[in-house]
């Protein structure tokens, strides 16, 4: 009798990483194994130490993540009120409008054209009860991108209260010149929230990390709003290591 061993089988919708993880992670993670009747770390350290030094950024500017969809889960539920609204693309990661649906917000849908996000749309939609904008750039599942230029325009056409978060999943696979350096407009948007994971170009999907980059005061409501050793140990020490391992 056969058996349907999901584990086989590749979902092609989910873009995993074909090479897999790094050597050096799957090394960490096996060195590891024999250590998991320990917990891992009340709220990821480490890693957020490690990733700061990466970025040249303060530790307090980063919060590490069960992957990208906890730190989302924790923006929609925790930091739109029942009066406000989430505004995404009509294409854009399901996650979001998921999201939204299990905790009753209020969504409107940006328009797109060429299956790219219309800026002066989101605009258009955008007033004083716009709690939030996650745009994903390079979009999923279209591939396309918004502009440094776009972003500023959304940057400087919103209220400083809205909220604008950039999901950049793939930016390790984006090559276009004109693709917005998100990490420096912080340094004058302290609205902007940049929002990268550990799942594509890590390989290390399975394992759940991501990382949330904002101002110190939206990074100390992450982590009072996340639930203790959110994280698990092996992930961790795979991420850890994998951001060492350039080749």
């Amino acid at each position: 009798m056969k058996t349907n061993n999901l584990y086989n089988k590749i979902a092609l919708s989910q873009n995993e990483n074909a090479y897999g993880p790094s050597p050096k992670a799957k090394l960490a993670v096996l060195a590891t194994v024999e250590r998991m009747n320990r917990y891992p770390e009340y709220h990821s350290k480490t890693l957020q130490i490690k990733l700061a030094d990466k970025l040249n950024l303060n530790a307090e500017n980063v919060f590490v993540s069960a992957g990208l969809v906890e730190s989302t889960d924790i923006l929609i539920r925790n930091f739109i009120n029942n009066d406000e609204a989430l505004i995404i693309g009509e294409y854009s990661f399901v996650a979001y409008r998921l999201l939204a649906k299990v905790f009753n917000k209020k969504v409107r849908f940006s328009k797109m054209q060429d299956f790219r996000i219309d800026v002066n749309n989101v605009l258009t939609l955008c007033n004083d009860k716009t709690r939030m904008i996650i745009i994903d750039n390079p979009n999923n599942p279209t591939g396309t991108v918004i502009s440094e230029k776009e972003l500023i325009k959304i940057l400087n056409g919103v209220p400083k209260s809205t909220l604008v978060v950039i999901d950049e999943a793939y930016i390790e696979y984006v090559n276009s010149k004109n693709y917005p350096d998100s990490l420096n407009l912080q340094k004058k948007y302290s609205n902007l929230i940049v929002m990268r994971t550990f799942s594509k170009i890590y390989g290390l999907a399975g394992l759940r990390v991501g990382y949330t980059i904002a101002n110190k005061e939206l990074i100390k409501e992450f982590y009072n709003y996340q639930a203790p050793f959110s994280i698990n140990k092996l992930a961790l020490v795979a991420a850890f290591n994998a951001i060492d391992d350039n080749n």
